[in-house]
């Protein structure tokens, strides 16, 4: 009897382990496939496109070999979320030069002064989350005597991706520090980066809510392609007027979330919205990337700084467990756009060893193409492919 149940045992044991791999299997076979479709868009309209892939020496500096890519590198696209890492750029700034203290306690409502529930993919509702606090059910804190630190919100910033701690932390850095980071980066084609609750509010608020493609179209001539953070009225009373501020939260936690018919439906509204975002070039970011990941970003400490924040993200162990030494990136998506910056050391690949940078920008993505690449984060496995330096994609991207 005991020899049955053993048998037995072994028996349904093997069968999950089948059952286990086939799963497996099945979603790897899906996940390829989304990438497959990613890269092909991205190969058919290069114009909302990019693609700069190098390998970098102890200084920041390209090395030229076979694996280097450069794919529509001057365009400047939407970057979504990686244009914090221009914002976390001028907040280590800031420290390094004892104009901000980490340290430095922030009244919950202040940061979430900038909050606007269901408009983050939850990222503050994580980002209070690892502070040990809890949210409503619209994600404020419940515990409004609360405070948090700077380096909270930067690092909520860019583990989480929270919009409020960027718009906060921007309000402390001022425009002239970010200007002073894109001459430190050589960055010279990128939009102002303003408020991004600020855009969010134009197009999506109670008092003259935007319905039609035409209208979308109109407001993205007035408020892109400006030297300077444009003003955004709606900002203003969501910032100073508590009775506009409690009107436009109830339209948003009133509303129910939208089906997937519902926004492929209204997809080329949602994709215009996201072109009041900043815009940056690949090859810009690129060479970002190169200093800090090589230490000479600004000076040894600012990148010291950064490093702790990009190599640490919570979401990509899997990659710098099992397949880097070291990993720094930020992501960004939005509607029809994907983003990615970083550097990377393989461990394994004809390039193992070696230090890379990847940044992939993809704007105007079909909904379906954007949501399978979302699904099975595409993104990430497009980017290990050209981190380890798989010729086939140095063959299909153009080259300068």
């Amino acid at each position: 009897m005991r020899f049955i149940k053993q048998k037995s045992f072994l028996v349904v044991a093997a069968l999950l382990l089948f059952l286990i791999l086939l799963a497996g299997s099945l979603l790897w076979g899906n996940a390829q496939q989304a990438k497959g479709q990613l890269i092909e868009n991205m190969l058919s309209n290069p114009e909302a496109n990019a693609v700069v892939a190098y390998t970098f020496d102890q200084n920041g500096m390209l090395i030229e070999d076979s694996s280097n890519i450069f794919y529509n590198p001057d365009q400047p696209l939407v970057l979504a979320s990686t244009v914090k890492l221009i914002v976390l750029a001028a907040y280590a700034d800031a420290v390094i030069a004892g104009d901000l203290d980490p340290a430095t306690l922030v009244p919950i409502s202040h940061w979430e002064a900038y909050y606007l529930p269901n408009t983050d993919g939850n990222a503050h509702r994580l980002g209070l989350q690892s502070l040990g606090l809890k949210a409503d059910e619209y994600g404020f804190a419940l515990d409004q005597t609360a405070t948090v630190t700077l380096e909270d919100l930067a690092r909520i910033m860019i583990h989480y991706s929270g919009n409020a701690a960027t718009d906060y932390l921007l309000s402390l850095i001022g425009q002239e520090r970010i200007k002073q980071v894109f001459d430190a980066a050589g960055v010279e084609s990128h939009s102002p980066i303003c408020s991004l609750l600020g855009p969010g509010l134009l197009w999506m608020n109670h008092d003259s809510p935007m319905q039609t493609l035409e209208e979308f179209k109109a407001l993205e001539n007035e408020y892109t392609n400006q030297d300077a953070c444009p003003e955004y009225p709606q900002l203003a009373k969501y910032l100073e007027n508590d009775e506009w501020r409690e009107a436009q939260i109830k339209l948003l936690t009133g509303a129910h979330a939208p089906t997937a018919d519902e926004l492929e439906l209204n997809w080329a509204i949602l994709q215009f919205s996201a072109e009041l975002l900043p815009k940056g070039t690949a090859r810009e970011y690129a060479h970002l990337l190169a200093l800090i990941g090589s230490g000479n970003f600004i000076s040894p400490d600012i990148s010291e700084l950064m490093q702790g924040y990009i190599e640490t993200l919570p979401d990509d162990w899997p990659l710098r467990t099992f397949f880097f030494q070291r990993h720094g990136e930020k992501s960004g998506v939005t509607a029809g756009v994907l983003s990615q910056a970083s550097y990377a050391v393989p461990k394994f690949g004809q390039l193992a060893g070696q230090h890379r940078v990847v940044v992939i920008i993809a704007n105007q993505l079909p909904y379906q193409v954007w949501k399978s690449a979302v699904i099975y984060e595409s993104l990430y496995l497009f980017q290990l492919d050209i981190a380890t330096g798989k010729d086939i994609y140095v063959n299909a991207f153009i080259q300068e």
